[in-house]
């Protein structure tokens, strides 16, 4: 089995290989930070120094997670350009978040337009990767990759890697697209940068709440409808037609499982904590 490794210091390990999406850590943290805004600063400072060698962008999609990003970036001083992605009108209202934290920071950023023909023609485009992947739901995030790497610069995804559901937690082999497609040529997704991120990320959680919940009450962003554009574009025609297509091409594993269960909290915190 191939282990591909990812975070500051290679601290975790990924395999995409069937039947299931795997995940291993392989150390613990070395502190458990009270405050996730210090873990937040510490991640994003030793982000920037394993990746400023070029210039470094954060895909910023409206939601709640890459603001935190950028909030971090912005408090530690850390340059970076804000990318985002608009498509039609499908993500018009979350992207709308995205366009005023850059107003209010001064901030210009790069937005790429997409229309949905444009979009389709990219998914087409980026059929072996999404063979790779076995998933088409991440053909935004590999727009952004694609036009950063064409930039010579380095893409910071700013995802909710490790999710609630029923009071596990799991992360998907989404999340990680830059360690299996770009090895080496991004950052891991944001909130699995360091072990001390992400166990101070899954402290904080009350899992009496749901996620959002949760996340707006240590982010300290402003809250927002949890806007879900994904399921709309998915209910374009068009779109179900090729995506129907691009299964039958990559002709999917039926058993194939996207998704890592790291489990309860207790036991995520008794495999992390120091």
């Amino acid at each position: 089995m191939t282990w591909l490794t990812g975070g500051h210091d290679n601290w975790f390990s990924i395999s995409l290989e069937d039947p299931s999406f795997q995940l291993q850590f392989n150390r613990r943290a070395q502190i458990l930070y009270s405050e996730f805004t210090q873990a937040a600063d510490v991640a994003v400072r030793l982000l920037y120094q394993d990746w400023k060698h070029r210039p470094l962008y954060l895909a910023m999609s409206g939601g709640i997670d890459s603001e935190f990003v950028a909030d971090a970036l912005c408090r530690n001083n850390i340059p970076f350009i804000p990318i985002i992605l608009k498509i039609e009108n499908f993500n018009c209202h979350e992207s709308w978040y995205a366009e005023y934290w850059c107003y209010q920071h001064h901030v210009r950023p790069v937005i790429l337009e997409y229309s949905m023909p444009k979009f389709l023609d990219s998914m087409v485009r980026f059929f072996p990767v999404l063979t790779k992947i076995k998933h088409s739901a991440q053909t935004p995030m590999l727009i952004i990759y694609d036009w950063v790497t064409q930039q010579n610069g380095h893409c910071i995804y700013g995802a909710g890697d490790i999710n609630l559901e029923e009071n596990q937690f799991y992360c998907s082999g989404l999340d990680f697209i830059s360690n299996i497609i770009y090895q080496g040529r991004h950052p891991t997704a944001f909130f699995m940068y360091t072990a001390e991120l992400a166990l101070s990320y899954i402290s904080k959680f009350n899992i009496v709440h749901n996620e959002q919940y949760n996340k707006l009450s240590f982010y300290g962003v402003s809250p927002r409808p949890k806007i879900d554009y994904a399921s709309n574009l998915h209910n374009n025609a068009d779109f179900i037609a090729l995506q129907s297509k691009l299964h039958y091409v990559c002709n999917y594993p039926s058993n194939y499982n996207p998704c890592y269960w790291y489990g309860t909290q207790e036991q995520i915190i008794q495999n992390l904590q120091p």
